[in-house]
């Protein structure tokens, strides 16, 4: 199907329709690449750029678990791999990819 569609967009000169609006702080459309480029910067270095903060904790604040866990790494048995299968579904990668979706599951 998306050969299909790809195809018809082709045979009709239909181009991707992408927004590249760059807007000012007031909200005005910037038009020329060299005030677009500006206001990238400026809306980059204020949100890279922070203040460290007040209330910052400190390494020796931290609290470390007493014990830590040990993983089990060695090799699952046929029934792990077998469960591990019977969860999977056809054509989804693995993992939680819409967790609305896996809590219904």
């Amino acid at each position: 199907m998306k050969t299909l569609y790809t195809l018809t967009k082709v045979l009709s000169n239909e181009r991707p329709r992408q927004s590249a609006a760059v807007m000012d702080k007031n909200g005005k459309i910037l038009n020329d690449k060299e005030s677009k480029t500006k206001r990238w910067l400026e809306h980059f270095s204020e949100v890279l750029n922070r203040e460290n903060p007040s209330n910052s904790v400190s390494e020796m604040e931290i609290e470390l678990p007493d014990e830590i866990e040990e993983i089990d790494t060695s090799e699952p048995s046929r029934g792990e791999v077998r469960k591990a299968i019977g969860h999977m579904k056809n054509g989804k990668a693995p993992g939680i990819a819409n967790s609305s979706r896996a809590a219904q599951s």
